[in-house]
């Protein structure tokens, strides 16, 4: 794994546990350089990680701090069995392969391009109702035993019962795409608007395990947050 990966997951878990606190200033560039042993060029690739995760901003002229919405208490799950757990959740699993990564892939995952990656996709209901289309990149490497039949399940509920693993947070970005012939289970028609996350997920010791683009009725949508006005 390329050491700026390292580097940002280790600043990540800091935030986590508040070692650099909300709002907080973390040490300039060459006294994490010095740190962590690297040159600047990887510190800044370690640093735009976290950027654009949202988890620190650069100021000019001030240096880069901890933003507000990186506490621990500000992770946001799209476990489907934890946001709905009165509900019965099934999964349709419709293709499960293993494949090489894209450039695309690999930068969420922070991996090296042509890695093997799970390529998962899963037509997901709620009660026997459609309720969206999940598609993920799991590095194989980290799951090297993944079972088709675990699948039909919680993909968490496994990382975290099953190989005791601490799912500790996902930064996601929405966005109203059009539905595409690719998107009939959820009811809709070719051009019809619908809701889409993107997801990258981490583990408590920094690394990333997944990245899912998962695309929901714009009905079944319902988004929660709490703003907190400094």
């Amino acid at each position: 794994m390329p050491k700026y990966i390292d580097i940002a997951g280790d600043i990540r878990n800091k935030i986590h546990n508040e070692t650099y606190k909300t709002g907080s200033q973390i040490p300039p560039e060459y006294v994490l350089c010095g740190e962590y042993d690297c040159n600047r060029e990887t510190m800044k690739k370690a640093l735009k990680i976290l950027v654009d995760e949202g988890l620190i901003v650069r100021r000019r002229g001030a240096g880069t701090f901890v933003m507000n919405h990186a506490s621990k208490e500000k992770i946001t799950s799209l476990s489907v069995t934890k946001n709905f757990p009165d509900q019965k959740v099934t999964s349709d699993v419709v293709v499960f392969e293993v494949i090489r990564s894209d450039a695309r892939v690999a930068d969420k995952l922070g991996i090296d391009k042509g890695t093997f990656v799970y390529h998962i996709i899963r037509n997901r209901s709620l009660s026997d109702t459609p309720y969206c289309v999940s598609e993920s990149y799991l590095p194989v490497a980290m799951f090297p035993d993944l079972r088709k039949d675990v699948l039909y399940g919680s993909l968490y509920n496994y990382c975290e019962k099953t190989l005791k693993l601490k799912v500790q947070s996902s930064n996601i970005s929405i966005t109203s795409p059009l539905a595409t012939k690719n998107d009939a289970f959820l009811g809709l028609n070719e051009f019809d608007g619908l809701v889409q996350i993107e997801s990258i997920a981490h583990m408590n010791d920094g690394r990333t395990f997944e990245y899912a683009i998962i695309r929901m009725h714009p009905f079944s949508f319902r988004y929660e947050d709490c703003v907190i006005l400094a």
